[in-house]
């Protein structure tokens, strides 16, 4: 924890591997445990390196994503060495360029409310781009998928190791069973381009993100049923996304540079995080 708290050679944090906490109702009872916990609070607080995970119901997995699965198999609960899970592959989805899509030329609604039937019916444009987008993360999946499992199988292929199975019967890693990720970044700016106001600063403006995200859950459980694969929508950490993005809409649409946080003119320009509130 303290080489995580000092960073590299340079004081910068680390973006790998990441400083995994896990929280129950121990991490506070236990006075080690917290004392722990307060450590980690303390790094937190100076450069954002603890990753804190609430262990809850079920089992959350986390490498830089995080994700939540439920144990039915038997032998899996008997026998946790044999677990195995992967995240395959995370496709984030831009929603800011997805309002740019639906709305050009930066055409905001003055004042947002459900209430008003013509806003509600307008934000329809915008779900229509986060479908397709999401469409196309599906295709990608699937296409990877298909390439994957052709270096898997083939003994001759990078992937045979794997692929193969282990004495336990079974592959390192299962493409069938496999949670294949999709992401999301800038909700905030994305909702700020459609009503002129974040995620923070109107009652209706947070609903209507919530509005998005719950669109968004739903059609990736619709797609992994129509397509029989595991979809998980995620926090996409977005270490290197966030900036790499909102550069490009910089590029090709004008009206990014109103809702962009940081300088739009210069290298420090970056969507706010997935779901996150704008610092």
């Amino acid at each position: 924890m303290e080489v995580w708290r000092e960073g590299d050679y340079h004081g910068k944090v680390f973006a790998f591997p990441k400083m995994d906490l896990h929280i129950d109702s121990k991490s506070f009872e236990d006075p080690e445990q917290k004392e722990l916990l307060k450590y980690a609070c303390k790094i937190a607080s100076e450069n954002g390196s603890s990753y804190f995970i609430f262990d809850r119901d079920d089992i959350s997995l986390a490498a830089c994503c995080r994700l939540k699965t439920e144990i039915t198999d038997q032998e899996m609960i008997l026998h946790p060495e044999k677990l195995r899970f992967a995240g395959i592959q995370n496709v984030t989805i831009n929603l800011p360029q997805c309002a740019y899509k639906a709305y050009p030329n930066n055409k905001i609604f003055g004042s947002f409310s459900f209430l008003d039937t013509k806003n509600a019916d307008s934000i329809e444009l915008f779900l229509e781009k986060i479908d397709q987008a999401l469409r196309l993360a599906v295709k990608a999946h699937l296409q990877k998928k298909k390439f994957l499992k052709m270096m898997m199988e083939n003994s001759n292929g990078p992937l045979w190791q794997i692929g193969k199975k282990a004495q336990d019967g079974r592959p390192y890693v299962n493409l069938d069973e496999g949670t294949y990720l999709i992401g999301l970044i800038g909700l905030n700016e994305a909702v700020q381009h459609i009503t002129g106001k974040q995620l923070h600063e109107s009652e209706d403006v947070f609903k209507l993100g919530l509005k998005i995200v719950s669109f968004m859950s739903l059609k990736c459980r619709e797609y992994g049923e129509e397509f029989n694969l595991k979809l998980s929508l995620e926090e996409s950490p977005a270490e290197s996304a966030a900036g790499r993005l909102a550069k490009i809409d910089l590029q090709e649409f004008p009206d990014s540079k109103k809702v962009i946080k940081g300088n739009s003119n210069g290298e420090e320009s970056y969507y706010t995080n997935s779901i996150h509130f704008a610092a």
